[in-house]
């Protein structure tokens, strides 16, 4: 067999299983959050409206039979609460601007198979990025199996299967996060994930900004380029439509505030302390969000000497969903980054404590959510899932810290 097929046969096996979810889903009942982020932003951009501050009738009329979609406890209801507003920045509703002119039904089977294809693809440049820097020489046979075995398990992970019910979009900052473990020198696709990544902040902005601090000082040209680009995607759609970077800007950060007003419900830190402690709920988020990004300082400083930043990014977004305020159960699928990692890193050595660590990584992935399930369930509220990303930084410590076996794979981070 070519050993071209042993990488693409994973893939076309996993995203059949794609496929058959993409047109499992009811568009009645599922979708809501691809309605609101972007089919009817689309729609509206091809109207010529404003979609930051869109005429509210007329985002009904878009809607069409499928309101129900939208609609909370008997009324309408939508992400941005009882009135309608696009929450991307406007380059990023111009992409689905396409997805704008199909009916809604089959623009939301588009979605989840881009969404299931960019998964899979970032998952596994994820893995051979890890491959290469882990040098670990697997057969093809057995890294052909790797493949299939992530492949299945990111489909059935929890979060991704709520990713694909809503029509989420972590899953892209998960495949732009991913093109950063691409081996180095393709400098214009790196800089262009980076710049494209910065499109939901609230995922991408701490481990970006590792990113960049390690290309000022590493590589200066890539630095300086990933900030022009990022700028350029911001406020070049301004010169066309005056409103695309001020509309954006301040229905985040200025009137509603997306960042920090679902606090209450974030899976991170801050809907914990939320729901336990009481009126010093904010100070002791805040607290706990220092002290879990004091834990990035050493792992950065080794990362900037080694010259490869990018060995910090897996735990950059156990961090990053550990203290962002807006972080709900769906973009947990950006751990199965440093899952993948992880379990790499223990492949090679044989001792008892690695064999231990590796059941609880698959524990991780496959019983720990579903427990999760259950447990949101009883207390009907999204900060439990807390669990799931302190289980993971528990496992990223506990893996870093076994010293380097004779193959030399294990390093002691």
């Amino acid at each position: 067999m070519p050993p071209l097929l042993y990488s693409l046969l994973p893939l076309l096996l996993c995203m059949t299983v794609v496929t058959w979810q993409a047109f499992g889903l009811d568009p009645h009942s599922n979708g809501r959050d691809f309605m609101h982020n972007g089919w009817i932003a689309g729609r509206l951009i091809l109207e010529g409206q404003n979609p930051y501050n869109p005429n509210q009738q007329e985002v009904q009329r878009l809607a069409g039979s499928y309101l129900s979609t939208l609609i909370v406890d008997g009324s309408i209801g939508y992400n941005t609460g009882a009135a309608y507003n696009a929450v991307y920045p406007y380059w990023a509703l111009l992409l689905q601007t396409p997805l704008g002119l199909l009916d809604f039904p089959l623009a939301f089977i588009i979605w989840t198979l881009l969404s299931g294809a960019l998964l899979l693809t970032g998952l596994y440049v994820v893995l051979e990025g890890a491959r290469r820097r882990l040098t670990m020489t697997p057969s093809p046979l057995v890294w052909s199996a790797t493949l299939l075995g992530f492949g299945l398990a990111a489909l059935v992970f929890v979060p991704t299967l709520l990713h694909f019910s809503l029509g989420q979009y972590s899953v892209i900052i998960f495949f732009l996060l991913g093109l950063l473990f691409l081996p180095a020198g393709g400098m214009l696709l790196a800089v262009s994930a980076f710049a494209l990544a910065t499109m939901k902040p609230q995922l991408s902005a701490l481990p970006l900004a590792i990113l960049l601090l390690g290309w000022l000082l590493l590589a200066r040209r890539k630095a300086i380029l990933s900030i022009v680009l990022t700028a350029a995607l911001y406020l070049i759609p301004a010169l066309f439509v005056p409103y695309a970077f001020s509309g954006w800007f301040s229905v985040n950060f200025l009137v509603q505030k997306q960042s920090t007003r679902l606090a209450p419900a974030s899976s991170s830190w801050w809907g914990l302390a939320y729901a336990w402690a009481g009126h010093w709920w904010v100070w002791v988020a805040g607290a706990l969000s220092l002290l879990t990004i004091a834990l990035l300082i050493r792992p950065v400083q080794r990362a900037i000497a080694a010259r490869d930043v990018t060995a910090v990014l897996p735990l950059a977004i156990i961090v990053t969903l550990m203290i962002t305020p807006y972080t709900l159960g769906y973009d947990q699928v950006l751990l199965l980054l440093p899952f993948a990692w992880l379990w790499l890193r223990l492949q090679n050595d044989a001792r008892l404590a690695a064999r231990l660590l590796r059941y609880a990584l698959l524990l991780w992935l496959t019983l720990l959510p579903l427990l999760q399930v259950e447990l949101v369930d009883m207390v009907q509220s999204n900060y439990i899932r807390v669990i799931q990303t302190l289980a993971l930084l528990i496992l990223y410590y506990a893996v870093t810290k076994l010293k380097a076996n004779p193959a030399g794979v294990m390093s002691d981070e």
